[in-house]
C-alpha cells in the first residue's frame, strides 16, 4: 500500500523477510527507507516512452545470482497478510497453481469471454483487485482498464471512457457510486454493464437493488478470504437469487453453526444442509 508510513513498512517487510524492493524509478518514499534500513536491494522499475501496457523494464545496484528456471505450479507466487480483523494478521502464502486456478474459476464463474471489458477501481495491492478483476479478467482473454484509484466523483466519466462490461467493487465504493448515479444516469444508459460484482464484505440487500434497478443489470455478489486467492463462492450472473451460492471448483462449503438448519436454508446457501 503507497498510502504505509515508514514504521508500516518495517513491520510487513521484516515480518516478511523480503530480500527486495521493487519501485518505480525515482521514488524516494518511506518503503524505500524502510527497505534501505533493513539492507534489502532495491530494484527500480521504469516504463519506456510509448511502451505498450505491461512493458517495463528493472534495474538495480545490488548484484547477485538469482534463479533462472522459471517458476513452476508449486513455487509460491504471492505472499499476502490477512486483513487482521481480529488479531495480529497472518502470512498466507499463495502458489502459482493456487493463482492460476483462482483466476480461471473466477473468470469461468463471471462467464467472461474475449469481449468482455472489466473497469477496475479496487487497488492492485488488494486481492480482490488483483485477482478477482485483473488476472481473472486476463485468464480470459479479456480487457482491463484501471483506474489511479477509487474516486466516486471521477466514476462515471471513467465508464464512459473504459466503456466496460463490467466492474467489481467494495459495497462502500458501490455505495457511493449510487450516490451520484441519478445526475449520470445518461452515460449509464449509453454504457450498459452486462453484471457488476461485489466482494470483500457483506452487500447489504438494498443496496444491491438499488444497483440491480440503477444499472438495470445483475449483481453478483462473490465470498472468499485471503487463503481462497480471493473467491471461495458464487452467485452466478442471471440467475434466480433463491438459488443461493455455488462454491467454485475445488472448493467444498457448508452451512456452519447455524441456529436453524432446514432443507430450504441449506438449499439456499451451498446446495445442502449440514448439522454441527
Amino acid at each position: 500500500n503507497p498510502a504505509y508510513r515508514e514504521e508500516e513498512y518495517d513491520f510487513y517487510l521484516s515480518d516478511l523477510n523480503a530480500k527486495a524492493l521493487v519501485v518505480m524509478e525515482g521514488d524516494d518514499g518511506p518503503a524505500v527507507a524502510a527497505a534501505t534500513k533493513a539492507g534489502m536491494a532495491i530494484v527500480w522499475l521504469s516504463v519506456p516512452d510509448g511502451a505498450p501496457a505491461g512493458s517495463f523494464t528493472l534495474a538495480s545496484d545490488t548484484r547477485g545470482m538469482t534463479p533462472s528456471d522459471e517458476p513452476g505450479p508449486d513455487d509460491v507466487a504471492l505472499i499476502l497478510h490477512t486483513s487482521g480483523t481480529t488479531s495480529r494478521p497472518k502470512i498466507v502464502p499463495l502458489l502459482q497453481s493456487n493463482v492460476a486456478a483462482s483466476a480461471h474459476n473466477i473468470a469461468r464463474s463471471l462467464d467472461l469471454t474475449a469481449q468482455d471489458r472489466c473497469m477496475n477501481v479496487m487497488p492492485l495491492f488488494h486481492i480482490h483487485g488483483l485477482i478477482a478483476a485483473v488476472t481473472a479478467s486476463l485468464a480470459a482473454g479479456a480487457s482491463i482498464w484501471c483506474a489511479p484509484g477509487f474516486n466516486a466523483l471521477q466514476f462515471f466519466a471513467w465508464m464512459k471512457e473504459a466503456k466496460p462490461t463490467w466492474y467489481t467493487a467494495v459495497p462502500t465504493m458501490h455505495q457511493a457510486i449510487l450516490s451520484r448515479a441519478g445526475r449520470n444516469a445518461d452515460i449509464i444508459a449509453e454504457n450498459p454493464l452486462r453484471f457488476l460484482r461485489s466482494s470483500s464484505a457483506s452487500l447489504p440487500a438494498q443496496v444491491m437493488v438499488q444497483l440491480n434497478e440503477t444499472f438495470n443489470a445483475p449483481v453478483v455478489e462473490a465470498y472468499g478470504m485471503t487463503e481462497t486467492a480471493s473467491q471461495a463462492a458464487t452467485a452466478l450472473p442471471g440467475s434466480d437469487p433463491d438459488a443461493g451460492l455455488e462454491p467454485l471448483d475445488g472448493v467444498e462449503a457448508r452451512l456452519a453453526r447455524s441456529r436453524v438448519c432446514s432443507d430450504e436454508i441449506g438449499t439456499r446457501l451451498f446446495g445442502h444442509c449440514q448439522r454441527e
